[in-house]
């Protein structure tokens, strides 16, 4: 993906790896702290690579776009739907979404890393 996006993927890589430890973690496969330590090491590219929500959505869905187009045919759900998410997101007035969190708050540990 990087020749393609002139730079590496990482919102997409990120969202598709904290997918799979969600995914680990319900199935049993990984413990809350495990999975909250394995989460954690995702957060040093994260921070590294954006400088806000709105870099991050542009470029997961960027990725997700291109991921579509040559692996993700078979996958339920269109580009359109992924979009229209991002904005309910990013949307100001949506005090539901996690993606209020001011940026920031991503260089602050969470407890739950290391804590246990």
């Amino acid at each position: 993906m990087t020749p393609a996006l002139g730079r590496p993927p990482v919102a997409w890589d990120v969202g598709r790896y904290v997918s799979v430890v969600r995914a680990g973690f319900a199935a049993g496969y990984v413990d809350e702290p495990g999975a909250w330590q394995l989460l954690g090491s995702a957060v040093a590219p994260v921070a590294h690579t954006y400088r806000s929500w709105q870099q991050f959505a542009e470029d997961f869905v960027a990725g997700r776009e291109l991921w579509m187009r040559t692996a993700g045919g078979e996958w339920s759900g269109s580009q359109e739907d992924t979009v229209s998410a991002v904005r309910g997101l990013l949307d100001p007035t949506n005090g539901e979404s996690p993606w209020q969190v001011p940026w920031e708050a991503i260089y602050q540990v969470d407890q739950r890393i290391g804590g246990r």
